[in-house]
């Protein structure tokens, strides 16, 4: 009797088994696929230039390493071979070329083995040094970009910070003895949120690199102000001499979480604040006026030779440097209603403007500058529709338009109330085609499927009257991505047409994601952007494709016949359908 029951329960037990191993084959199946077009990708990456393939394979190797860590460790050393090649081939950079130079490409090598395997890493340091030990002794090794090298630092820093501190903070110096840059501060500001004791250390070591090294602009010490001394933590620029500078009109008058820290940046900052080629005599003057409070609590031992240093300055300030600084420092330091009067009191004025030109700037700056982002709808159409010039007047209005259409679709009390006739009414058709795909988007949403479908060819109509080659394209890729939420036949057949329109235009960026109105305003060209309803460049389109179906998407993105172009879609294929087995089987577990 309990033989039979174990013989019972030991069939259930395999009836069950049987479907999760045939899914878990099945899956298993997939990666080695996909594992298998990752080397066949490798062997064509071959035939690139090598500045074109050392990224390739050093991407490929990341992608692969966790599945075929061998396969990765020879993607990532050929990367390097090619680099040390490079490096051999151009001993002295030229400044002025867009090639990345072999220090940058080997550091993003660094980084990934780092990522996988620690042991790897230093056996490529090590390669790495015997290679650049001969160009050095020579005189002639190859001179990098700082400020690449700091971001690139500064990433790998960022990505050792929770698993190893002391690593993370090596690095945070090797990167800011480098450069410092915003982007060290703004990293600091967000860190300091949830780690304050590690990121005040950060800080500290960047105060001991700057102290030990020149400047190599004033910029390095004045965005750290805003860790110590911004209310909202963030950066100011104003021009003063020609020079885009930090903090130097902002608000300071937070009070440092750290008065040790703070004493210590002022003392810096008093050090550094010497005028030279790099460091105009007015900048040196504002900088240390604009902390002159944070002086007077922090380092009043510092004040009398502060103030002697400014007088000292003072002469080298002009009117009009002194103009921008009081115009910037009223506007930082303005409360929210003096803000506002200020605007009204402009809009009041804006009419009386008698040069035309001038007049229609001041309406531009009125309706983009605060009426917008206001959401004050009425008045920016109103303003819109004042303005002289008649091409930026309706550039402006369908602007406005879209502006009013996307903030009503976005409200469901609302969507019903906007019509196809308001998306034909703009006379743009880069703009028109945004207002169609996203009103599309929201009755996919409603479940208007049929709308959906119809609104989206309307759209794809009008992208073919966009006459810049990259905006058409890539609202045709948006369309693409959109479409393929509804049907997804219908999604691949317009992806192979547009795959084989990509063919005609040798410089287009598949990386480019953005979209944006040119607009000529008093003789200056600016650029307004759109915000689409969807992604548009063609990489997120390759990854939107092989989230429905994978194996069409390398059909399709076969049929790009730049060979640079071709692979990297591969890649991003590759990258996806990994990354969706390895979603799916995490699904699995139970």
């Amino acid at each position: 009797m309990n033989f039979l029951r174990l013989a019972r329960c030991l069939a259930v037990i395999l009836v069950m088994q049987f479907p999760f191993a045939s899914l878990s084959q099945e899956r298993s199946s997939d990666t080695v696929q996909l594992l298998d077009r990752a080397r066949r990708l490798s062997d064509d990456a071959r035939g690139l230039k090598p500045l074109d393939e050392i990224p390739l394979q050093a991407r490929l190797a990341d992608t692969v390493w966790n599945l075929d860590q061998p396969l990765g460790e020879r993607l990532l050393l050929r990367s390097l071979e090619l680099t040390i090649a490079q490096l051999k081939n151009s001993s002295v950079i030229d400044p002025a070329s867009s090639s990345p130079d072999p220090q940058i490409l080997f550091a993003q090598i660094s980084s990934i083995a780092a990522k996988h395997d620690e042991k790897l890493e230093k056996k490529l340091k090590e390669r790495w040094q015997e290679a650049v030990a001969p160009l050095a002794e020579k005189g002639s090794e190859a001179k990098s970009d700082p400020t690449q090298l700091a971001q690139l630092l500064l990433t790998q820093s960022a990505n050792y910070l929770k698993s190893d501190e002391q690593r993370a903070r090596q690095l945070f110096r090797q990167s800011v003895s480098h450069r410092v840059l915003q982007d060290h501060s703004v990293f600091l500001m967000n860190q300091r949120k949830g780690a304050a004791a590690i990121t005040d250390t950060l800080f500290s070591d960047t105060l001991d690199v700057l102290a030990q090294r020149p400047l190599a602009d004033a910029n390095e010490v004045l965005v750290l102000s805003s860790y110590l001394f911004s209310p909202d933590e963030s950066l100011a620029y104003v021009a003063i001499s020609g020079y885009n500078t930090a903090n130097v009109a902002g608000n300071t008058s937070a009070v440092p979480k750290s008065p040790a820290l703070a004493r210590r940046y002022l003392a810096l900052l008093f050090s550094k604040m010497n005028p030279g080629e790099q460091l105009p005599p007015a900048v040196a003057y504002f900088a240390l006026k604009n902390h002159l409070p944070q002086y007077q609590v922090f380092a009043p031992n510092l004040l009398t030779d502060v103030y002697a240093k400014m007088a000292n300055l003072l002469p080298g300030v002009s009117k009009f440097d002194s103009a921008m600084f009081e115009s910037a420092h009223k506007d930082v330091t303005a409360s929210e209603p003096e803000a506002t009067a200020d605007w009204e009191k402009r809009i009041q004025n804006a009419d009386k403007i008698a040069k035309e030109d001038r007049r229609d700037l001041e309406y531009y700056t009125i309706v983009f500058g605060y009426l917008l982002p206001k959401k004050d709808f009425t008045r920016a159409t109103l303003f819109a529709s004042r303005v002289n010039n008649q091409e930026l007047k309706e550039k402006m209005s369908d602007l406005v338009n879209l502006t009013v259409l996307q903030a009503n679709l976005e409200k469901p009390e609302a969507t019903s109330l906007v019509t196809e006739s308001d998306c034909n009414k703009l006379k743009v058709p880069l703009v028109r085609v945004m207002a169609l795909s996203s009103l599309g988007k929201a009755r996919l949403k409603e479940k208007a499927t049929g709308d959906a479908l119809r609104l989206f060819g309307q759209a794809i109509a009008e992208a073919d009257k966009i006459k810049e080659d990259q905006d058409r394209l890539q609202a045709k890729l948006m369309l693409v991505q959109l479409s393929l939420d509804v049907n997804s036949s219908s999604g691949f057949e317009r992806a192979t047409e547009i795959f084989k329109a990509v063919n005609q235009f040798s410089d287009f960026n598949m990386n480019r994601s953005y979209f944006a109105v040119r607009v000529t305003v008093y003789g200056m060209t600016s650029e307004e952007p759109i915000s689409p309803p969807s992604e548009s460049s063609l990489v997120s389109t390759v990854a939107k494709m092989c989230r429905v179906n994978c194996e069409e998407t390398f059909q399709v993105s076969g049929l790009l016949e730049k060979k640079e172009l071709r692979l990297w879609a591969t890649f991003v294929a590759i990258r996806t359908g990994l990354r969706e087995n390895s979603r799916e089987a995490s699904n699995r577990l139970p």
